[in-house]
């Protein structure tokens, strides 16, 4: 037993002198001992123990004084009130000084059991403060741990919609029950979705009428049915192919057909799932200028096909029947469902830009972008998307910014920055620091990369997110520019001009920050990830698991409020359809952004049992999170899970598919991406599979920029096969990158070494120790595993006989065949120069596939603190509960550094909407192409008609060179690009050449200032 002296005297500065102990034998003999000066055995444990009595003393004091004592009083007044209380004792700033912050939380909950059983055992009244609530201690488990469903029937709740979508899997029908929202509700939801552009395409079932039509009189923008060939690589049983006329021609064999290639579902990713509208078709990028060609005999005949505008029309559905519909146009390279717009009624072939025209078309001077440079610190030559995979272990990304564009020469005139710790040496400068330079280099702007942000700061500015991250998220610094004699200058306001800075928060926005719904939220590492991005705020978030509301709640940032729901996403959601206005349910039409990590247990390969009751109504929960896009029908949304969601293997249920089927059911452009922890900065492997959503007409999420590069050996994999064609869709992407991969050391290195964490305490950093204590054995034969080389295991030990036979004994007879076998993971070391294995929801050091999980030096497992750097969670984050409840948060979360990348690129995509991007912007299609383009041509022709001198003036020579000029073309509805002229001409020549196409009208734009 162990008594302390001294609480409530706030003049005591220490209890270092006023410990006492008491042994089963002195208790009998009603004795205490003065702790006093420790053996050398008990020398690792004695100093941590003084330090955190002494810390116990201080919190209850300050309890004791202070009403109403939450976990965030912690966070900076408690610090505040020690100092004022005990000032500048030395013995007490020494204490203060080895931990060295003045957010105590961590500390409070690592040794919570302690805290509470001396203020239990000291004050009656300190255990009523929502501190020990906000913990939680006493810790909860079990049945406990999760709120059970107050009104639902543990059931998946589902609108009607997704309920009609999934019930097609058999093995999950009996999980759903379907719900309505009720009247008034019902209309919210319904001008939610007029306002953002969706099309009910409920009646397009009904809009299918016979055969197509048997006629030869093909014209432009005409729809038709073609046989297919006899050999093709589409599988998908598809009787006919469809295609749009964007272009007639004639040869010595007659008239052939330039077309545009229409998909229906089963020709795309869809295609494994059921899609609810059989009679949609989608426009594709994929046209048939490279293949052969098309001739009268292959064209079966005509259909007509419904263009979407913001809804169905009445008047024209009486006068005309239609056999299909479309909506979205489908990228065959990139495997994506987007919005259509003009130019996609002509192909790539027709449209392609110059290099050089399409640079500056989307690029501004002071913009700053990524260049690939060979080692010797020169431009590279080759373009980033086409590296092979050896190619990307030299060169690297270099950020650049935009100074001048050279249109005589093609290329562009960049201002060079340069690394303060690679070229100027600097161990201290951080990995995306820059320096400001006066030296600028032509570059072909075939070459250039992505996009990135930089913003100056000044040195000793403290640098916010995302800015602090050292480079995730593409973000970088500039607080130093080189001076006239070499040397390093500090950057002050006002700071350079030319550059346009990265934005710097959510205040720099041209528009607010969408407002966002964190489903199955964790601890909220994904959430706060986003939210670096400043172009999202959660303003609520829903989990059923007690700890990590609380630990969601613990970390938020209080600026705005954020209502967190602790319970199920079934009441949630039930809730909400039933107009309950409490603060913790939004509304329909208030939210913007939904981010979403459903459970993944039913989808992982350590998952035995898939087809077990747990892991289907795990699985089900897939359905939650389209049923609450159906219902909010937010601008964007983000869906996380493991990659073992998308296989079609034989235990696998085509949930991925059907997801897919879904959500573009609905009208959303989806797309889908396969991302890994270490391509951002996070030293772990884990891979994830993320969908993104955009509403109809807003500018989709690009690909997260990949910023750090791959470890030798790594494959080229994907998420899957299209089942019509068996291409690959959402592959591995590879290319180079502004920086190497993080190893485990770089990540951890700098953490206390803490021996075999048997003292369980470590003060500066209070989750740095082990989920547990293992038994004296183990930890013998931890000390027996070989450092050297690295990624050594109890196995390999034992088959090298460097494991002590007792201890190899023990071993042999305590596993499973599996555990033993050559190649087994159980009690194995990471390797400190590559990566953790992935962080799962409980450190099995013993499992043979991932007990991976022993420090590559210390004779340990992986501490709390470790599992959270790998996992990329701020050192400042708070994470509630015991220790295995802490590394189950860890484990269940998205890492960190995936998170602030996927930020960045939705950053990207609301900055590129119209400041009111709630306003539709669904293209609204003119109901014939062919009539409109009659009807532009004869705009055009009243035009000259009524001014004859039009065709003189473009008859004028000019002295500028016409490749400088951006020369369009206007043809079959479509603003078309011409190639670039590669020789002076004349307009008119000019004209003549691209004007042999009948019924084409050729347009110089001349307003380009080059």
């Amino acid at each position: 037993m162990v008594a302390i002296e001294g609480y409530g005297d706030v003049a005591m500065h220490s209890v270092s002198q006023h410990i006492y102990i008491q042994s089963p034998t002195a208790r009998a003999k009603r004795t205490w001992y003065l702790l006093q000066a420790p053996s050398p055995d008990y020398q690792p444990y004695h100093h941590p123990f003084m330090w955190v009595a002494d810390f116990v003393k201080h919190a209850i004091d300050y309890i004791s004084e202070h009403e109403g004592v939450s976990l965030n009083s912690f966070k900076s007044n408690f610090y505040h009130w020690i100092q004022q209380q005990h000032g500048p004792e030395e013995a007490f700033q020494s204490w203060l000084s080895e931990f060295g912050k003045t957010d105590f939380r961590q500390v409070v909950i690592a040794h919570a059991s302690f805290l509470y059983k001396e203020a239990w055992d000291v004050f009656d009244g300190v255990l009523n403060d929502p501190l020990w609530t906000d913990i939680p201690y006493p810790p909860i488990s079990g049945t406990d741990a999760i709120r059970p469903e107050i009104r639902g029937c543990g059931k998946t709740l589902v609108t009607p919609y997704v309920l009609k979508s999934f019930r097609r899997i058999t093995q999950l029908a009996s999980f759903f029950e379907a719900y309505t929202p009720n009247r008034r509700v019902a209309e919210a939801w319904r001008l939610r979705q007029q306002a953002l552009g969706f099309v009910n395409a409920e009646d397009a079932p009904h809009l299918t009428h016979g055969e197509p039509i048997l006629e030869q009189n093909i014209k432009r923008n005409d729809f038709v049915v073609i046989r297919p060939d006899e050999e093709t690589i589409w599988k998908d049983g598809s009787q006919v192919w469809y295609a749009y006329i964007q272009d007639i021609r004639k040869d010595c064999h007659g008239k052939y057909y330039e077309v545009i290639w229409l998909y229906p579902p089963s020709a795309t990713t869809l295609a494994g799932g059921t899609y609810p509208y059989q009679n949609e078709l989608f426009f594709s990028t994929h046209c048939n200028c490279d293949e052969a060609l098309l001739r009268d005999h292959d064209i079966i005949g005509k259909i007509n096909v419904y263009w979407y505008r913001s809804g169905m029309d009445p008047e024209r559905m009486a006068g005309e029947s239609f056999h299909y519909f479309i909506r979205q146009k489908y990228d065959t390279q990139n495997h994506c469902f987007t919005t259509l717009h003009d130019l996609d009624f002509a192909c790539p072939c027709f449209t392609r830009q110059a290099p050089f025209e399409e640079f500056v078309s989307k690029f501004s001077i002071g913009d700053t972008c990524l260049v690939p440079f060979t080692r010797k610190w020169l431009p590279s030559k080759t373009p980033p998307d086409e590296y092979t995979a050896s190619d990307t272990i030299s060169d690297s990304m270099e950020p650049v910014v935009l100074d001048k564009f050279l249109p005589q020469s093609g290329t562009v005139l960049v201002r060079r920055l340069l690394r303060r710790g690679v070229h100027f040496h600097d161990a201290c400068a951080r990995p995306n620091e820059l320096v400001w330079t006066e030296e600028f280099l032509e570059i072909s702007p075939e070459v250039f990369g992505p996009r990135c942000s930089i913003r100056f700061f000044q040195e000793d500015d403290k640098i916010p997110a995302p800015y602090n991250r050292n480079g995730t998220g593409n973000a970088w610094i500039i607080t130093t520019r080189v001076g006239q004699t070499g040397q390093l200058e500090g950057l002050f306001p006002p700071f350079p001009t030319g550059l346009n800075q990265g934005v710097g928060n959510a205040a720099d926005l041209p528009h607010p920050p969408m407002v966002g719904l964190d489903a199955f939220a964790g601890g909220g590492n994904f959430g706060r990830g986003l939210e670096d991005g400043a172009a999202v705020q959660f303003r609520y978030a829903i989990d059923c698991a007690k700890n990590a509301v609380l630990t969601y709640k613990a970390n938020l940032s209080g600026q705005e409020p954020c209502w967190v729901y602790w319970g199920s996403v079934n009441d949630y959601l039930r809730e909400a359809m039933d107009g309950n206005n409490d603060d913790y349910f939004a509304q329909v039409g208030s939210i913007d952004f939904i981010a979403a990590g459903s459970p993944c247990q039913g989808f992982s390969v350590l998952q035995r049992d898939k087809s077990s009751e747990s892991s289907l109504r795990n699985i089900s929960m897939i359905a939650s999170v389209a049923a609450f896009i159906d219902f909010y029908r937010p601008k964007y949304a983000l869906l996380e899970n493991v990659v073992a969601m998308a296989h079609r293997g034989r235990e696998q249920l085509g949930i991925f598919p059907q997801l897919l089927c879904t959500l573009v059911g609905l009208g959303y452009q989806v797309s889908q991406h396969y991302l890994d922890a270490w391509s951002f900065g996070d030293p772990q492997r884990r891979s994830r599979l993320f969908v993104a959503i955009a509403a109809p007409g807003l500018t989709p999420m690009p690909p997260p920029t990949i910023t750090h590069s791959h470890p030798r050996g790594t494959p080229a994999v994907a998420l899957g096969r299209n089942l019509a064609n068996n291409l690959r869709f959402g592959e591995r992407r590879f290319g180079p990158t502004p920086f190497e991969y993080i190893s485990v050391e770089q990540s951890m290195g700098d953490l206390p070494d803490v021996g075999d964490s048997h003292s369980q305490t470590c003060i500066p950093y209070p989750d740095h120790r082990t989920v547990a204590n293992e038994a004296a054995w183990v930890r013998e034969m931890m000390r027996h595993i070989p450092i050297y080389p690295s990624g050594q295991g109890a196995m390999r030990a034992i088959l090298d006989q460097v494991m002590p036979g007792p201890l190899a004994d023990r071993y042999l007879t305590s596993g499973s065949a599996l555990k033993i076998s050559a190649g087994s993971q159980s009690w194995s070391r990471v390797c400190g120069d590559g990566l953790t294995n992935t962080i799962t929801t409980a450190p099995v050091a013993s499992c043979a596939i991932n007990g991976r999980v022993l420090h590559w030096r210390q004779h340990r497992a992986l501490t709390i603190r470790e599992a959270r750097r790998a996992q990329g969670f701020d050192d400042g984050d708070v994470i509630t509960g015991t220790s295995k409840e802490q590394w189950k948060i860890i484990g269940n979360s998205v890492s960190r550094s995936v998170a602030l990348a996927l930020g960045m690129a939705l950053q990207e995509a609301w900055l590129a909407n119209p400041p009111d991007p709630s306003i539709s912007r669904t293209h609204q299609f003119k109901s014939s192409l062919a009539e409109s383009a009659a009807e532009w041509d004869s705009d055009i022709r009243t035009s000259l008609e009524s001014s004859p001198d039009v065709l003189a003036q473009l008859s004028t020579p000019i002295n500028t060179p016409v490749e400088t000029l951006p020369v369009t073309l206007r043809h079959s509805m479509a603003m078309v690009r011409v190639k670039q002229v590669t020789t002076t001409k004349t307009i008119t020549e000019t004209a003549k050449t691209h004007a042999e196409k009948p019924q084409s009208v050729v347009v110089i734009d001349l307003t380009n200032e080059d």
